[in-house]
C-alpha cells in the first residue's frame, strides 16, 4: 500500500531551488532491531514532486509486500542525491541495504550524500542542554509538534497485533508515528541551519553551500593547514586548483572539499598565538589585510569559511 499526502514544508533560503530538489528525508519503521530476521514494514520520505513537498508512506500489510516497499524507495534514491536521516547512517540506511541484498534489488546508493542529523546535532548537545539525542528529544527542545507518544517497543507490538487481526486502527497509529519520524526530521534540519547560521556560507549564482568543516590538521613546520569541508552543490564536475598559496579539490560525488593553506603565526604581548593569512598574497586584495585563522590553535570557524568562499568565488 502506498499512502501520499501532499504537505507544507519549507526549507528556508539556505539552499538553492534545485538543491531542496535533489534532498529526501528517509526513515524506517522494522519489525526488529536485527536486519537478517527481521523486515521494513514502513518506509517514510518526503521529497520535492509537483512542485511542493510530498509525504509518502510505504507500508507493507503482510512480509510478501516488503519486496515492493524496498522497490519504491530504491526508484525515488535513484532520482535524489542527498539523503537525510536521524541516526540513519548506524540503523536506517544499513538495515535497508541488507533488506535490498536480500531480495536482489538495486539500493541505488551508490554516489549519494547522506546527512545523518543525529551527528549534526551531537557537538551542540551541551549547548542545547539536552538530555540525551533522541529525536523526540530535540524535537521537544524545539517546540517541534508531535501528537503520537509511541516508541520502537510499541511500534512491534502494533505490528505484531495487525497481522494476527488487521485493523485500521493499528495501522493509522504506526503511520502516523512514521509520519512525526520523517516530517519533524525537515524541521530539525531548519534548526540546525539557525544554530550554525554564522558558519554556513551560500552562493545563488554558483549553486553551492559550505556547511561543516569536517577535521583540519595543521603542519606547524611547513605552516601548513589542511582541512576537509562538507558541502551541498550543484556542480556536475570535480574541481581542482593548485595554487602557489593554496589547493582546493571539490569532489562533486562526495560533497566535500579538502583544502590546504599556507598561513603566518605571530605572538603578541600577551603571549596569545595567531595564525593568519594575508589576503595580498593570495590574490584577495591588494591592501595588507589579514585575516586570523587560528587564535591560540583554535580555529575560527567564521574567518576559515570566509576566506574559503572567497577563494571559490575565484573558480
Amino acid at each position: 500500500m502506498i499512502i501520499e499526502k501532499k504537505i507544507e514544508l519549507n526549507i528556508n533560503d539556505f539552499f538553492p531551488k534545485q538543491i531542496g530538489h535533489e534532498i529526501v528525508f528517509f526513515d524506517i519503521e522494522t519489525s526488529g532491531l536485527s536486519s537478517k530476521a527481521s523486515e521494513i514494514f514502513i518506509g517514510g520520505v518526503v521529497s520535492y514532486a509537483e512542485n511542493q513537498f510530498l509525504l509518502q508512506q510505504y507500508f507493507s500489510e503482510n512480509s510478501i509486500n516488503e519486496y515492493h516497499l524496498l522497490s519504491y524507495i530504491s526508484d525515488l534514491f535513484s532520482t535524489k542525491k542527498y539523503i537525510v536521516t536521524y541516526n540513519g547512517i548506524n540503523f536506517d540506511i544499513p538495515f535497508y541495504i541488507k533488506r535490498c541484498e536480500k531480495f536482489g534489488i538495486l539500493n541505488n546508493l551508490e554516489n549519494k550524500i547522506f546527512i545523518d542529523l543525529y551527528y549534526f546535532f551531537k557537538p551542540h548537545i551541551k549547548k542545547l542542554a539536552l538530555d540525551n539525542m533522541k529525536q523526540q528529544t530535540l524535537e521537544e527542545h524545539f517546540k517541534i509538534s508531535r501528537l503520537d507518544e509511541l516508541n520502537g517497543e510499541d511500534i512491534i507490538k502494533l505490528l505484531t497485533a495487525y497481522r494476527i487481526s488487521p485493523k485500521k486502527t493499528y495501522e493509522e497509529l504506526m503511520l502516523e508515528h512514521n509520519k512525526y519520524d520523517v516530517i519533524n526530521m525537515f524541521h530539525l534540519f531548519n534548526h540546525f541551519i539557525n544554530i550554525e547560521s554564522k558558519t554556513f556560507v551560500k552562493s545563488e549564482m554558483m549553486n553551492y553551500r559550505l556547511y561543516f568543516i569536517e577535521k583540519y590538521r595543521i603542519y606547524p613546520n611547513r605552516n601548513l593547514l589542511k582541512m576537509k569541508i562538507k558541502t551541498f552543490s550543484e556542480f556536475n564536475h570535480d574541481i581542482i586548483i593548485n595554487a602557489f598559496m593554496y589547493k582546493i579539490y571539490w569532489y562533486k560525488q562526495l560533497g566535500k572539499i579538502e583544502i590546504e593553506f599556507i598561513f603566518n603565526e605571530t605572538t603578541d604581548s600577551n603571549g596569545e598565538i595567531f595564525k593568519y593569512i594575508n589576503l595580498k598574497d593570495y590574490n584577495l586584495d591588494y591592501s595588507s589585510k589579514k585575516v586570523i585563522i587560528f587564535k591560540n590553535n583554535v580555529p575560527i570557524n567564521q574567518n576559515i569559511i570566509n576566506l574559503i568562499n572567497l577563494l571559490i568565488q575565484k573558480i
